[in-house]
C-alpha cells in the first residue's frame, strides 16, 4: 500500500496558465485592492498550481509554498461562487500535488481521494466544459494504475477529441491534451491511436516540451517488437 501512495502522480504535465512573474506581481497588489475578484483569483490560483506541478521548482519548501499560494486562492473563490467549476477542478488537482509532498501514507491516500472526488463533482457540473475535462483527463492518466482513473481520462479526452475544433484552440490547450490523450491510448493499449495523438503533439509544435517528450514515446513505442493493438 505504502508503495501505491508514494507514486502518487507524475506532476510533470500542466503548463497551460504560466505568465510571467511580473504580471503576476501586478495581479497580487490588484487583489489587494480587490480581494473578492473572482477573475484574478481563478489567475493566481491556476498559475501556482501549475507553477507547483510543472516541475520548475526544484525544493519541496518551494513546492509547498506554491501549493499554499494555490489553495489559498482558490479555497477564496469557491467560497464566493462554490459551483466555479475551472477552481473546483484545479483545486481537485491541487490537492494530488499535495499528496505527493505529504509524508505520512494515508495522509496522501487522503488527499488523493479528496482531489479525485473535486474533479469529479467539477465535471458532473459542467460535463460540456473542455478545460475543466483536460485537467482532469491530464491528471487522471498520470496516477497510478492503482487507482483505477485510466477510463476517467479516456471519457475525458474521447468527448474532447470529439468536440475540439483545432483552428479555433490554442496551442496552450492542443498541446498537453495530445500529448497526454496519446499516453490515455498507449495505457489502454490502443498504440497506432496513441502515435497519431504524439505525431499531432509535435505537428503543432515541434520545438514544444511537449512535443520533445512525445518524440521519446514515439520512439519506445517503435522499438517495441511485435506491436499488437486492441479495439
Amino acid at each position: 500500500m505504502n508503495k501505491i501512495i508514494v507514486l502518487t502522480i507524475g506532476i510533470i504535465v500542466y503548463s497551460l496558465s504560466l505568465i510571467a512573474v511580473e504580471d503576476i506581481t501586478q495581479l497580487e497588489k490588484q487583489l489587494k485592492q480587490d480581494p473578492d475578484n473572482v477573475a484574478i483569483l481563478d489567475e493566481l490560483g491556476r498559475y501556482y498550481h501549475d507553477l507547483a506541478g510543472n516541475n520548475i521548482l526544484q525544493g519541496k519548501s518551494e513546492i509547498k509554498d506554491a501549493v499554499k499560494r494555490s489553495e489559498k486562492y482558490l479555497s477564496h473563490l469557491l467560497v464566493l461562487n462554490p459551483t466555479h467549476s475551472v477552481a473546483m477542478v484545479y483545486y481537485g488537482s491541487l490537492y494530488t500535488i499535495k499528496a505527493k509532498i505529504a509524508f505520512f501514507p494515508w495522509i496522501k491516500l487522503k488527499y488523493m481521494n479528496k482531489g479525485f472526488a473535486l474533479m469529479d463533482k467539477a465535471v458532473y457540473l459542467d460535463p460540456e466544459n473542455l478545460h475543466v475535462r483536460l485537467i482532469r483527463g491530464i491528471n487522471s492518466v498520470n496516477v497510478p494504475k492503482s487507482f483505477h482513473r485510466l477510463d476517467i481520462s479516456l471519457e475525458d479526452f474521447d468527448y474532447i477529441f470529439q468536440h475540439v475544433v483545432q483552428d479555433s484552440m490554442s496551442d496552450k490547450f492542443l498541446l498537453p491534451f495530445y500529448y497526454n490523450y496519446g499516453l490515455a491510448l498507449m495505457k489502454s493499449d490502443r498504440l497506432n491511436k496513441a502515435k497519431e495523438m504524439w505525431y499531432k503533439t509535435i505537428r503543432i509544435d515541434s520545438t514544444s516540451s511537449y512535443a520533445k517528450r512525445a518524440k521519446g514515446k514515439l520512439r519506445n513505442v517503435n522499438s517495441l517488437p511485435n506491436q499488437q493493438e486492441t479495439n
